[in-house]
């Protein structure tokens, strides 16, 4: 798994590649944990995630409670057919904004 962060005005574009699983979970909470903590609006690229187990899933939760609070905001933009069924059938898919590209995303947090 591969994170790269660029900053797009006031939103931070988070890019995730590979699979987020129970391999390297903990590792992916560590980094966008770092991200979080100044708060503010992230948009996450899973463009190039190609796999999303039970241990990604409470990932992508644990940064929605983690921002929300403080009122921060949350998008998730480039998510395959796979994840996107994922999260419908799991419920999940109703704690995220989800944009059809990044361009969309940050139009839509700014």
């Amino acid at each position: 798994m591969e994170m790269m962060i660029i900053n797009a005005h006031d939103v931070k574009v988070v890019t995730i590649g590979g699979d987020i699983d129970g391999a390297n979970a903990e590792e992916a909470q560590e980094q966008l944990g770092q991200i979080l903590r100044s708060g503010g609006k992230i948009l996450l690229d899973m463009r190039r995630v190609d796999y999303l187990s039970s241990a990604g899933l409470r990932v992508l939760l644990s940064v929605y409670r983690q921002l929300t609070p403080s009122g921060g905001n949350l998008g998730l933009v480039g998510l395959s057919d796979e994840i996107t069924e994922t999260l419908e059938t799991t419920g999940l898919i109703r704690f995220f904004k989800v944009y059809d590209d990044v361009d969309a995303g940050l139009a839509a947090l700014k």
